[in-house]
């Protein structure tokens, strides 16, 4: 399973890109829980502030776009596992990401119940 968070905006507006692909092993459900605990269908309707950043989040075959004021609780330490964990790649644009950024399988190839 691919995790992606990408940041955009800000200051300079130079776009970074973190990827972490989790593999088998006993992270493996840990990753899954803190996915599962992000808010994924509560869409926020307040808009981006000038100059802070905007976070594409995706995994699992989930994506949500969050403005900064919006990354707490899960969410935080979603984002704050992905980059401390992550590769970290500058100047990469949201959107589009790679295709296989989505895919909710699991460690054999298997499609997750939910996904």
């Amino acid at each position: 399973m691919r995790v992606v968070v990408a940041r955009s905006g800000g200051v300079t507006g130079i776009a970074v890109r973190w990827v972490v692909d989790v593999g088998e092993g006993p992270e493996y459900s840990d990753w899954f829980v803190l996915i599962d605990a992000c808010p994924w269908d509560d869409e926020p309707d307040d808009p981006p502030v000038p100059d802070r950043f905007l976070y594409l989040i995706r995994a699992n075959g989930r994506r949500v776009t969050l403005p900064e004021q919006r990354v707490q609780g899960p969410w935080r330490e979603l984002v704050d596992r992905v980059r401390a964990t992550g590769t970290k790649e500058r100047g990469r644009a949201l959107e589009p990401l790679d295709a296989d950024d989505d895919e909710p399988s699991g460690p054999d190839g298997a499609v997750r119940p939910g996904a």
